[in-house]
């Protein structure tokens, strides 16, 4: 095993093995988080029933040893430095790769033993679950042109993609981040509706594109910013709800319909896949 944590400050890294500066001998929290659940009784009624349940924040504790002949606090005074930001853990174990934001970090010292010195870092997580370090990318709505100076006729000129299946191979939901651009300089008005049609949910836009405008869907965040308008969050359909579109576990099949002038425009998808341990 290796745990590696980066923030503006630098690396630390950590190793499950022998001869290096910081080795772990044991680690807490990288289980699946235990929820909190919220429930109400009904009076003359047996038992309890759940309101609401969710995962709060996970606490990760990494105790270990440290190896130096006589630079102890240098060590730690480095040490303290990377873990003085907010940062990004990586999980690295059997080649498999997950990372978890680190909001609140810190160092306790303990112990020295002739060239070794016990230690203990805490790393507070707000956000609970662990994700891919790559993001997944998918193109659900756009255009390819296939004329070229040695095509020769009858041929196709080009083909559009306007759905496409995106599997989710984590343990949760996921929100995605959803990308609208145009190449061309062609005007008009155009209603974008984004559908999942494994969940039964969609998002619909009503919105003028200029040419290299980017508009982006953060799910997640539930904001809508053009790179020309900044915040379009009003062309929205009333109807839409961005907390609704999520991407559930296993497959999922999108859609992409547009109505108007739709001439090169582009919709992707991108997204983490989620998990609820790093074990």
């Amino acid at each position: 095993m290796e745990l590696i944590y980066t923030s503006d400050m630098g690396t630390l890294s950590l190793y499950g093995s022998g001869g290096n500066q910081f080795t772990i001998c044991e680690v807490d929290g990288l289980e699946p988080c235990e929820k909190t659940r919220s429930l109400k009784t009904y009076v003359g009624e047996d038992g309890s029933f759940e309101d609401s349940s969710q995962y709060t924040s996970r606490t990760i504790t990494i105790s270990g040893d440290i190896k130096s002949n006589n630079d102890f606090t240098q060590i730690f005074k480095k040490a303290s430095r990377v873990l003085s930001k907010k940062g990004i853990l990586t999980v690295v174990r059997n080649n498999i790769f997950r990372q978890i934001t680190v909001n609140s970090a810190s160092i306790t010292i303990g112990k020295r033993y002739n060239t070794y010195c016990t230690f203990v870092i805490q790393l507070i997580c707000d956000y609970p679950h662990f994700r891919d370090t790559q993001v997944s990318f998918m193109s659900i709505f756009n255009l390819s042109k296939l004329l070229t100076s040695t095509s020769t006729f009858p041929t196709i000129l080009s083909t559009r993609t306007s759905s496409g299946l995106i599997n989710n191979t984590g343990d949760l939901k996921i929100y995605p981040i959803i990308s609208i651009s145009k190449n061309t300089d062609t005007s008009g008005i155009n209603n974008i509706i984004i559908n999942n049609l494994t969940t039964g949910k969609s998002i619909s836009l009503e919105k003028q594109l200029d040419k290299n405008e980017l508009i982006t869907i953060n799910t997640k965040n539930r904001t809508i910013t053009s790179s020309k308008d900044g915040n379009i969050l009003s062309t929205l359909d009333f109807y839409s709800s961005l907390s609704d579109f999520w991407f559930e576990c296993g497959t999922n099949e999108i859609s992409v319909s547009i109505d108007g002038l739709y001439s090169d425009i582009f919709v992707t998808a991108q997204y983490y896949n989620e998990y609820l341990e790093a074990l």
